[in-house]
């Protein structure tokens, strides 16, 4: 099978990369610098032109794919107020419509879309799963005109689309190394609030696995979750971390002054409760976490990074 993986040298891209030839399929990815391509052939996928920002290059790109993967995002890394909230809103809508634009011309191929579990807003002390309302809070809030182009597409486009939405991916890069295990180990990190809020988490070897699940399987039309099998609460999951690395527990901040420092729009991310089910992923995809909570995932994240 032919995947064409847009973000495919990126924290999440590269690890489905890297699955999806594992199973012997054909992967190729947008690379814009030479540094990219060579990574890109490293790990064993193939650099094609395609750039969204471009849309004039994005037919040719997904011309003779049989499954077209869109991990690529705007950076949600740093401080996000409403501005910068609206700038990469903007952002990601125009990626989308170009991208589904380009698909339409195409052909009849379906399109893997990643968005995420903050989608379901605020769950409060329940349990959600992908009937939940859709009421997109946080990060979500970025992507959520996206979302909503997308689905109206569908219809109007008679495109073929499956929604991934996973939960706090962590791992060997991106926001846990930058913003969680460096500032942990150096005595930095601060939870915003009183981290009794629950967040659902996912090692990003697991969702790697389950998009080159869903690439096979092909669940057209359904949004699925992906988390491992135990959502905890801020303060536990930050606090193995720290020990871990060998540091004392770590202190919270006023969640007024986590949204003065990082923005409101993170700051709500890390303090609402997103308590989401798994079975869907499971039941669908045939979906089993290789780490079935933080407690085997972080180990293996922070061994990897030290490793590096």
């Amino acid at each position: 099978m032919k995947v064409f993986v847009f973000g495919g040298t990126g924290f999440i891209g590269s690890r489905v990369v890297k699955s999806l030839v594992s199973a012997g399929h054909e992967v190729s990815a947008p690379a814009r610098t030479p540094e990219t391509s060579a990574y890109l052939k490293q790990l064993g996928g193939s650099a094609k032109a395609g750039d969204l920002d471009r849309p004039e290059t994005l037919r040719e790109a997904v011309v003779g794919s049989d499954v077209i993967v869109n991990l690529a995002t705007p950076s949600f890394l740093g401080r996000i107020g409403e501005r910068r909230l609206r700038d990469l809103s903007h952002q990601k809508l125009q990626q989308t419509k170009n991208l589904m634009e380009a698909v339409a011309e195409a052909g009849d191929i379906p399109i893997i879309l990643s968005e995420g579990i903050l989608v379901f807003g605020d769950s409060g002390p329940e349990w959600v799963d992908e009937t939940a309302p859709y009421d997109p809070r946080g990060f979500a809030r970025i992507g959520s005109p996206a979302t909503e182009f997308a689905i109206k597409a569908v219809e109007e486009k008679n495109l073929r689309l499956i929604r991934m939405l996973p939960g706090g991916v962590y791992g060997a890069g991106s926001w846990f190394k930058e913003s969680v295990y460096r500032l942990v180990k150096r005595g930095w990190f601060r939870v915003f609030g009183d981290g009794q809020n629950v967040l659902s988490y996912v090692h990003v070897d697991d969702v790697a696995e389950a998009y080159r699940l869903a690439a096979e399987r092909l669940p057209v039309g359904e949004a699925i979750a992906l988390i491992d099998d135990e959502p905890t609460k801020t303060m536990d999951f930050a606090n193995f971390v720290a020990e871990q690395v060998g540091r004392p527990p770590v202190k919270s901040l006023p969640k007024w002054v986590g949204a003065i420092a990082a923005g409101g729009v993170v700051a709500e991310a890390l303090t609402i409760n997103c308590k989401v089910r798994n079975r869907k992923a499971k039941e669908l995809l045939g979906w089993r976490p290789k780490y079935p909570t933080y407690r085997e995932g972080i180990p293996a994240a922070i061994a990897e990074i030290e490793r590096s």
